[in-house]
């Protein structure tokens, strides 16, 4: 008995605390001794659903109904999974039954509207819910659902209305809470608020304990590079029954980097069959490695043998294509063996700039079924692996191979697509410049975005959030940091409007003037280009000395940002704007004590400075002192006159205990 109660404890809270992971062989084993308790059932399949593990956690929820038909919520995490694995109207026949069973719960009503959002049916969504809008505030499974239904209406400010006040309340499920943060988290980014919106998702991500070991996955691709060397795949055999096959078209990469919408514009085209996510390279994979053994030579038996598996699939999910795309972008770590499946294959490797990658990475509910996602650094590391991996693929493979960018995809559509379908052999098609148009839907995450027309609006993202990322760029170039995510303080002397043009004969301030609007822009280069004769000519300007020392510190030139900015406080330390900025490039600089005695000194003259104050919040955030920084900041927002930035900063703060 004492085990027995031992167990449920141990269960139950790591279910509350979302730890998937642990919870789930503790259910386990209680359903061991009690196999007919429907909630145990119900809470193992949402356990292995938040693992990855589909088809295991569709099965105890099918266990779960059985015992307990009426159960609504059963029927919607069922419902789930099918929406996972994009089976729409097997997910919409559960969710029409369970609405049979009961009309009135939310539950299903906030399944369905996300389905038709899904499906695109954007008037049928909000006209289930609009009913209950009318009637006063909604329950929170209600507000997420508005939530991805607010981009197609322009409503974000109401989707955030309607989830904040609900992530008060105590008793939200983890995992229910933290979708919530994440879909608040698209809103304000959707609305320019990148503060706010990174803060919700950062909290959302660190919810999750991570499983992903950076060391492990070293060893992991260095064992991938040493099996499938030069040598190793010369001499090894390749499939012969299936040699001149050129159906399969692998699309690879990393998640976020743009290949939904490249296979949503393939599947445009009349020969082109988008298969999505497959698992027959899966299969094909575990009938090697059983065949192989504790022999570590591969024989063309073997290769035939699942090379004929992988397709005869093909051949039932598409007859008639001409090509059909397999999108399981991690079947890159799998091209020596597809090049000795499908020698004459083709594999579209998707790239994009790396910041911009990890960031939609980081602003994605993944569960730990992709273990990187959670951590910034974790994120940084796993990107320099698999570049690593493909710069070796690039060095050693024959198969045809073509990388795809994501900017010039976006940039330059047309162009990208004539030679996409010249890579596969196929006759260019009008269709394909139209994915938008397409009847078949994407429901992952890029969902809005992949049926929307083609455009540059994900381009750069990643310079929106530059200053919140510092642990993201610097484990990209495969250094430690030292630094959190933290807010970038406006100038509050600045003035922007529409960039002037200082032509020939133009004045200091002319040309001041057009700075301040290069920076405000983040035409950094420029806005150096224009300042750095001023005060070289005119030592003397501290305007032109400060503007400079911004703009050396947003393009994160660190000592050339501290040079410029150190003697000018030096000269006038109630210099509180500069001050403010040689404190941040300290802290940018990994010069955390520099920075903080600098804050020091002046709040000690000046302990009403708002820039300094905010400053120092900053400091005390980045360094993980978060509850130290709220404490600096309360005074302000007890004052009853709080300044919006310092009111926005405490906010964010807020959302990162």
């Amino acid at each position: 008995m004492a085990q027995t109660q031992e167990l449920i404890q141990q269960a139950q809270e790591a279910y509350q605390q979302g730890n998937f992971a642990a919870a789930e062989p503790a259910i386990q084993a209680l359903l061991d001794q009690e196999p007919g308790i429907a909630v145990l059932h119900y809470r193992l399949g949402i356990c292995r659903a938040n693992l990855g593990r589909i088809t295991d956690a569709r099965s105890c929820f099918r266990k779960a109904i059985q015992m307990q038909p009426t159960a609504v919520e059963f029927h919607c995490d069922l419902a789930r999974t099918y929406i996972q694995e994009e089976d729409l109207p097997e997910a919409r026949k559960i969710i029409d039954h369970a609405m049979s069973l009961n009309p009135d719960a939310e539950p299903a009503l906030a399944m369905s509207v996300e389905l038709f959002t899904l499906a695109g049916e954007h008037e049928q969504a909000m006209a289930q819910l609009e009913p209950k809008l009318k009637a006063g505030p909604i329950s929170l499974r209600l507000a997420m659902a508005l939530a991805e239904l607010c981009p197609q209406f322009g409503i974000e400010a109401q989707g955030i209305a309607a989830i904040e006040p609900h992530l008060a309340e105590q008793q939200i499920p983890p995992a229910q809470r933290r979708i919530a943060m994440f879909r608040l988290g698209h809103l304000y980014d959707r609305l320019g608020q990148c503060d706010r919106a990174f803060a919700c998702v950062d909290a959302a991500n660190r919810m999750i304990t991570p499983s992903y070991d950076p060391a492990a996955r070293e060893q992991a691709i260095d064992q991938i590079i040493a099996s499938w060397s030069a040598e190793a795949l010369e001499s090894a055999p390749t499939s012969s029954a299936h040699a001149d096959e050129q159906r399969p078209v692998f699309i690879v990469g990393m998640p976020r980097s743009g290949s939904l919408l490249l296979e949503q514009i393939l599947s445009c085209h009349p020969g082109v069959h988008a298969g999505g996510e497959l698992p027959y390279m899966n299969e094909a994979v575990v009938l090697v490695s059983k065949a192989m053994g504790t022999d570590a030579q591969l024989n063309a038996w073997t290769l035939d043998e699942a090379t004929g598996k992988y397709i005869s699939s093909l051949a039932e999910l598409a007859p008639e294509a001409d090509r059909i795309t397999d999108k399981l972008l991690f079947n890159y770590e799998r091209l020596g063996l597809i090049q000795l499946m499908f020698p004459k294959a083709r594999v579209i490797h998707c790239t994009r700039e790396p910041v911009d990658t990890c960031l939609s990475c980081y602003f994605q509910p993944f569960t730990n079924a992709v273990p990187y996602a959670h951590r910034m650094e974790h994120m940084g590391h796993m990107h320099r692996q698999y570049q690593k991996l493909m710069n070796h693929w690039k060095s050693v493979l024959s198969i045809s191979m073509l990388d795809v960018s994501y900017e010039e995809l976006v940039q330059n559509p047309e162009g990208t697509v004539r030679q996409l379908l010249d890579f596969l052999e196929l006759e260019f098609d009008e269709a394909c410049l139209a994915p938008e148009k397409s009847t078949r839907r994407q429901v992952t995450g890029s969902t809005t975005r992949v049926n929307e027309p083609v455009d540059t609006k994900s381009v750069g993202r990643g310079k929106l959030y530059g200053s919140f990322i510092i642990e993201l760029t610097d484990a990209l170039k495969g250094q430690e940091s030292q630094a959190m995510a933290w807010q970038q303080i406006p100038d509050s002397q600045s003035t922007i409007s529409a960039i002037p043009f200082a032509g020939p004969g133009a004045t200091t301030d002319d040309k001041l003037g057009q700075a301040e609007a290069l920076i405000a822009s983040e035409q950094l280069d420029q806005a150096i280009l224009v300042l750095e004769p001023i005060c070289r000519d005119e030592a003397e300007n501290t305007q032109a000395g400060k503007l400079l020392g911004l703009s050396y510190l947003r393009a994160s030139r660190l000592s050339d940002a501290a040079n410029v900015l150190g003697p000018i406080v030096l000269a006038d330390p109630g210099d509180h704007d500069a001050r403010r900025n040689l404190a941040i490039a300290h802290l940018s600089g990994r010069e955390v004590e520099k920075a903080e005695l600098l804050l020091e000194e002046g709040l000690s003259q000046w302990p009403e400075a708002l820039p300094l104050i905010l400053a120092k919040a900053h400091v005390l955030a980045a360094t993980k002192r978060v509850t130290e920084a709220l404490a600096v900041l309360q005074p302000l927002i007890d004052s009853g006159h709080t300044p919006p930035e310092a009111a926005d900063l405490y906010g964010s703060l807020r959302g990162l205990l």
